[in-house]
């Protein structure tokens, strides 16, 4: 796999990987679920970058965002979906007495938000999802 597919194939089992996990409560908890939602928006916005002959500069979830977005324009709910989760992130602290509090509400709501990255990585992508998922 190249140009980008590779990552656009581990998004897709990242999101696999949170969706299952959200369902399975004893072993995975919601911080472990966010964390695997943002490394999922990261591969699945990367890939399409790297498609595109571009690398994303900025790793911050908000910066990937802005570099996807000039090279495949986004809807603005997405792109400040994708931003609210970069700003949870940075409000969660490396402190390893703080824990990130993330409820169940916002879990729903940023695994659909992950789903729309997964379509819009689809729409614009050179290799459809349904193909990577196929080729599994």
């Amino acid at each position: 796999m190249s140009d980008g597919v590779e990552f656009i194939h581990e998004g897709l089992q990242y999101l696999n990987t949170a969706r299952n996990g959200h369902k399975r409560r004893k072993v995975f908890n919601n911080e472990l679920v966010f964390n695997l939602i943002g490394l999922s928006v990261e591969k699945l916005l990367v890939g399409l970058c790297l498609q595109r002959g571009h690398m994303p500069m900025d790793h911050t979830l908000a910066g990937i965002v802005r570099e996807t977005n000039r090279l495949c324009p986004m809807k603005q709910p997405l792109i400040e979906a994708i931003q609210m989760m970069d700003r949870v992130q940075d409000l969660c602290s490396l402190d390893a007495n703080s824990q990130c509090i993330v409820s169940d509400l916002q879990i729903e709501n940023l695994l659909a938000m992950n789903e729309q990255v997964a379509s819009f990585v689809n729409q614009n992508t050179k290799t459809p999802i349904n193909d990577l998922v196929a080729g599994e």
